[in-house]
């Protein structure tokens, strides 16, 4: 099962307390589809170098894509705070979010 965006779809996810750094998504694309992921905090605030515009495209078939930043795979949050996770899907279908 998976959520599916066929042409363009955005959703968040409840906020999370989580002590984990990092986000990997199984997900499944269109040659010209992507997925994004944006990262905020408890307040809503979108966490430092964590926004759309930030986000590295994940494009292509992946089981446990990482999701990066600029290069940088960390979610910059505190660790003792809730994250919200915000997603962008482009032509894409994404099937579960893990952290580690």
């Amino acid at each position: 099962m998976a959520l599916e965006a066929p042409v363009e779809g955005r959703f968040a996810l409840w906020p999370l307390s989580i002590p984990q750094r990092r986000v990997r998504l199984n997900f499944s694309t269109a040659p010209s589809g992507s997925v994004q992921v944006q990262a905020l905090d408890g307040d809503y605030q979108i966490l430092p170098g964590r926004s759309f515009a930030e986000c590295n495209d994940l494009d292509g078939d992946h089981l446990g894509r990482a999701v990066t930043w600029r290069g940088q795979a960390d979610l910059g949050h505190q660790g003792d705070g809730p994250v919200v996770l915000c997603f962008r899907l482009r032509c894409a279908e994404l099937y579960s979010v893990a952290f580690e």
